[in-house]
Order: C-alpha cells, then sequence, then structure tokens
C-alpha cells in the first residue's frame, strides 16, 4: 500500500497508478490500485506525484468506513481545518496477482509514500484491470472523460497522505 508505479501507454506517455490495497490473507491474491491525473513524457518523480492529483469522490455523509486516518489526512490538517471532515475515496482498478504477473515488468517503481487506509472502501466505483492493454482503454484517449462519466473528480494527492512528504 503506498506503492506509486509509472508505466507507458501507448501514446509514449508516463501515466501513474498506485497501491491502495492488497489481498493476500486468502486466494484469490489482489491489489486495488487507484489512477492518477499524471501524463508526463518523462518518467514522474516523486515531486510530480505530490503535485498530481487522483481520481474518486469526497463524500460528504457519514459512512460505514469512516477511519482515523481518513478524519486525520493531510487534507484536514494542512489544507482545509476550517470545514467538516468528509470521507475521501477512489475509483479502484482491481488486478489479481496471476494477471498482474503476466505484465509487471511495464510498471516501474517512484516510491512509497504513506496514505489513508481503505480508500477503496470509500469509493464509489471500480473496475478490473487484467492486462496493460485494459490500462491503455482506460487512459487513452482521455482518462479525464471516462471518470467524468463515471463521476469521478480529481483530487489532490496530499488529500490522503498522512504525514509531511515533501
Amino acid at each position: 500500500v503506498g506503492d506509486f508505479l509509472s508505466f507507458k501507454t501507448s501514446d509514449g506517455n508516463y501515466k501513474v497508478i498506485f497501491c491502495v490495497a492488497v489481498q493476500k490473507e486468502k486466494s484469490p491474491f489482489y491489489f486495488d490500485f487507484a489512477a492518477t491525473t499524471l501524463n508526463n513524457e518523462n518518467k514522474p518523480t516523486k515531486e510530480d506525484i505530490l503535485k498530481s492529483g487522483f481520481y474518486g469522490i469526497v463524500n460528504r455523509k457519514k459512512l460505514y468506513f469512516k477511519t482515523n486516518q481518513n478524519a486525520q489526512s493531510g487534507m484536514w490538517i494542512d489544507h482545509h481545518p476550517e470545514i467538516e471532515r468528509f470521507i475521501v475515496g477512489v475509483y479502484g482498478l482491481t488486478i489479481w496477482r496471476k494477471d498482474f504477473m503476466r505484465f509487471r515488468e511495464s510498471f516501474e517503481f517512484i516510491a512509497n509514500l504513506k496514505i489513508v487506509e481503505n480508500l477503496q472502501l470509500n469509493g464509489n466505483g471500480s473496475m478490473n484491470v487484467s492486462s496493460k492493454d485494459s490500462l491503455n482503454k482506460l487512459f487513452l484517449p482521455s482518462i479525464d472523460e471516462i471518470m467524468v462519466e463515471r463521476r469521478q473528480k480529481a483530487i489532490i494527492i496530499s488529500s490522503i497522505l498522512l504525514e509531511d512528504e515533501n
């Protein structure tokens, strides 16, 4: 959890996803990722990540999965201490371990950042990603258009950080 991975899409640009959950207690094993707004010609850096966003929602209702970590995330402490603490969730990208093993060489590790737990539980949508082709179809020609259709918004990465990463 918190691993940010870059990969190249068929347009030659780098995109970034990050891990929000891992199911390794019982089979079938899988990873839940979230997509970032990054779209760089050069390999992204940690600094690029910190300036970017991710796709998800901000829930304004009390949810079942509210956690202390979510309430204590960077958004509320550093950026918006004056407003009620809402819950942030991601649009999930589920990759089964057996599928991930087939195209894992497509990814490059950028950084591990401490993020809020249970982001996948507070989101309102997800999809299965079974190959690099699946990622290409999601990110190209425009992930922004797809996320608007799925009622997801770009949210700043700092809203899910648990400590100052600068």
